[in-house]
């Protein structure tokens, strides 16, 4: 099972009380509060339908297993397949089996990866050292560190790990860019800046749920249809 917690608040909304004004034709000034309330509320439901972090912040993501890990990985602690592929059910999609998609996207970066081990204790892992993140990709994703050819280590593959709740937990930040001056010290290519259409999308339900109180949580179809055309979407499933 995977689950995915939020550990840090935005630091700035998406939508802004000036940028939901012209919408409303101005509103009072008693309501600002409501009005922020709501803006957040709409941008929530939003990155919960479509699975992008639309203002920056922490998450962990927790696992009960490393992938292609069985309950018997403390008696067999070399996952199969060894070498990383499976020809027969994997070489369509061209994908490691050991990959972790991320929960939240984009992507911005992967701090680190903690883990039982066989004996219960918790070990830690690190990104250019113990495994790879990929950060380009929608979902982002992070696999072992990839080793060359002939080499001894068993990096390879996730270290054998104690199977149970919440074995394993992955600590990343998640967001779009707000600025060119985030993307010249990326290591990784990225796209700049959110979707405008997702924009739209959390300014069009702030104004429905803000002015239609009595039907407040109510979302109409073509909002629905937009946030469903939009959401993360993954054309190469890992085979877990």
């Amino acid at each position: 099972m995977r689950s995915v917690i939020q550990v840090s608040v935005p630091s700035t909304e998406l939508v802004t009380s000036a940028d939901m004004s012209p919408m409303l034709h101005g509103y009072p000034a008693g309501e600002a509060s409501f009005l922020a309330l709501t803006i957040t509320a709409a941008r929530d439901y939003v990155e919960g339908m479509t699975g992008y972090s639309l203002a920056p912040r922490n998450f962990i993501q927790y696992a009960d297993r490393f992938p292609m890990q069985s309950l018997f990985s403390p008696m067999f602690p070399i996952p199969f397949p060894l070498l990383g592929f499976v020809p027969s059910i994997n070489s369509a999609v061209q994908r490691s089996p050991y990959e972790i998609e991320l929960m939240r996207n984009p992507g911005l970066a992967v701090s680190q990866i903690v883990y039982l081990d066989t004996t219960g204790t918790p070990q830690t892992l690190l990104p250019g050292v113990d495994f790879a993140a990929d950060l380009t990709s929608t979902p982002a994703r992070v696999t072992p560190m990839p080793q060359p050819l002939g080499s001894s280590s068993l990096k390879f593959f996730w270290p054998a790990c104690l199977p149970g709740p919440k074995s394993i937990a992955i600590y990343y930040a998640a967001g779009f860019y707000t600025s060119a001056d985030q993307l010249t010290t990326e290591a990784q290519p990225r796209d700049l800046g959110f979707p405008p259409i997702l924009k739209a999308l959390v300014m069009a339900l702030t104004e429905k749920w803000f002015v239609n109180r009595d039907n407040y949580g109510e979302v109409p179809k073509p909002i629905q249809d937009l946030i469903f055309a939009n959401r993360v979407t993954d054309y190469n499933p890992s085979i877990e």
